[in-house]
């Protein structure tokens, strides 16, 4: 059994620096998929990461997990961004193994979803893996139960911060 981890939302919230890049390029308040992913392909990662809020209580988790039969396993919407996320990993001492999956991709076609578990904020990504004969986990940031979409999860087991002993026990 391989246990992947999601990147954004439960490493480090990078959605509010991004969306700061959004509203400056666009100025305009409704958020369209294809501005946002023109976006995605010409923001500077590094700098979106340094100015994004890390979750060290989820980065002192995973470092337990070093070496591990674990993975993160990250949609991107570029080779940059992929890039910048692995330099990220790195300078947190994380030794885990960095997972990319093109944003058009699911996740499950890119690693084998069967008997293995997913800890994901994004209930779409989960219903895919769960489809797939997978274990899914939702981590919910704001402890209230819902994604980082604010869908409502009413399907899987939820946490809101990644331990340890709970995920070894899984």
């Amino acid at each position: 059994m391989k246990l992947y981890i999601d990147f954004d939302g439960i490493i480090i919230d990078t959605w509010p620096s991004v969306l700061k890049e959004y509203y400056k390029k666009y100025s305009n308040c409704e958020v369209e998929e294809y501005k946002l992913r023109e976006l995605f392909k010409d923001l500077n990662w590094d700098l979106i990461l340094n100015n994004s809020r890390i979750n060290y209580t989820n980065i002192k988790v995973l470092k337990k997990f070093n070496n591990y039969e674990i993975a993160i396993l990250t949609k991107i919407n570029s080779l940059s961004e992929g890039k910048a996320k692995e330099k990220f990993l790195k300078n947190m001492n994380i030794d885990i193994k960095l997972k990319t999956v093109d944003i058009d991709e699911k996740k499950s076609e890119i690693v084998d979803a069967v008997g293995n578990i997913l800890i994901d904020d994004d209930i779409k990504n989960l219903i895919e893996w769960k489809e797939k004969g997978g274990c899914a986990i939702l981590y919910s940031k704001n402890k209230d139960g819902k994604d980082s979409d604010g869908i409502i999860n009413k399907e899987f087991p939820i946490i809101y911060e990644l331990e340890y002993e709970y995920i070894m026990l899984v």
